[in-house]
């Protein structure tokens, strides 16, 4: 049964927990994807705690409310673009922001999960100039290379257009070599 699992789609099993209300669809979507989110989140935000609290919620508000999927749309753009969102509130709280770590921290927790290691100068340097790097710009890199979202996947999350999403990208790596090369 756990074979025909791995074999639905993202929407099929959305659309079955939706019909069933039977946890193993959900907890199969949970698995596919609460680290992916936590990894997004926690690119966004600098926090990885703050990253684990909004994952777990976004999952709560699915589990709670499967019906508000529409089984027309991609469910891996439908969840982050929940999670954009969600940040997007986040973001509006200065109180919130203020008490999080620096993104620096954020990045670095990143990097310890992820299967490459690069030196930490290098790793520091980087972050740094992301930090020069306006939210927009911040925002479709960790869509880009931190979630491995395609362009029009993207361009759905953000509600912009593809040729946005392209320049935006050109635009943000073009200022990360300006102030790498600084």
């Amino acid at each position: 049964m756990n074979k025909q699992l791995d074999n639905l789609s993202d929407e099929a099993l959305m659309e079955r927990f939706v019909q069933t209300r039977s946890a193993k669809y959900y907890e199969k979507l949970y698995l596919r994807y609460f680290v992916v989110l936590c990894r997004y989140v926690q690119w966004l935000s600098g926090a990885s705690e703050l990253a684990k609290d909004v994952a777990q919620t976004i999952f709560v508000q699915i589990f709670a409310k499967p019906t508000l999927f529409d089984p027309s749309q991609n469910f891996k753009v439908w969840l982050f673009t929940l999670a954009r969102n969600r940040m997007r509130n986040e973001w509006r709280n200065a109180a919130v922001r203020a008490q999080h770590a620096p993104r620096i921290a954020q990045h670095l927790d990143v990097l310890a999960t992820q299967t490459r290691t690069f030196p930490v100068a290098q790793t520091l340097a980087v972050e740094q100039a992301m930090q020069q790097l306006s939210e927009p710009h911040q925002e479709v890199l960790a869509l880009k290379y931190s979630s491995n979202f395609t362009i029009p996947e993207i361009s759905d999350i953000l509600g912009c257009s593809q040729g946005t999403v392209k320049s935006r990208l050109f635009y943000a790596i073009q200022q990360l070599r300006k102030h790498l090369n600084q």
